[in-house]
């Protein structure tokens, strides 16, 4: 039976809602150092599986199209690509793209070139050539978070974490 002038309430009041923001608003503000430092893990870890899938596809096609392929690093610009020798001894862009390293995120490379560009240079057997071997690009972020992308004479690729 109904009373009258009472109705049934439904839902929350304004002063409920408002605590249970406040509640959940404390706790994101206690949790963002953390969110921050994942994402920038995370950033790390991405530029980092970049690399080796870039240098692990270099060494597929130097073997399945049977040419000599290299993988440019230019660490003064913050980017990476691979390159196919063709029949006329010309370099051409092999995907045509251009992989940039992300903002925050540094990076080194003991690879033979000069003049700002490092090179890993993939025989057609998949092989590394000799004054390549071992390569190791090196990527660290302002966390003192370090990841290494190794390459080894045989065209074998390993990741290794420090700090």
């Amino acid at each position: 039976m109904k009373r009258m002038g009472m109705s049934k309430r439904s839902g929350f009041s304004l002063v409920e809602l408002m605590v249970v923001l406040l509640i959940m608003g404390m706790a994101m503000t206690a949790m963002a150092p953390q969110f921050a430092k994942g994402w920038r893990r995370s950033d790390l870890e991405m530029v980092c599986c970049r690399m080796e899938t870039a240098v692990r596809i270099c060494r597929q096609k130097a073997v399945l199209q049977r040419k000599p392929y290299r993988l440019i690093i230019n660490t003064s610009g913050k980017f990476f690509y691979s390159e196919r020798r063709d029949s006329a001894g010309v370099w051409t862009l092999d995907p045509p793209e251009t992989l940039y390293v992300d903002r925050g995120i540094d990076f080194s490379s003991t690879a033979g070139g000069g003049a700002g560009d490092s090179e890993i240079f993939f025989e057609t057997r998949g092989t590394v050539a000799a004054a390549d071997a071992p390569a190791t690009v090196q990527f660290w972020n302002s966390r003192g978070e370090t990841l290494s992308v190794n390459v080894v004479r045989t065209g074998r690729v390993r990741v290794t974490r420090k700090g």
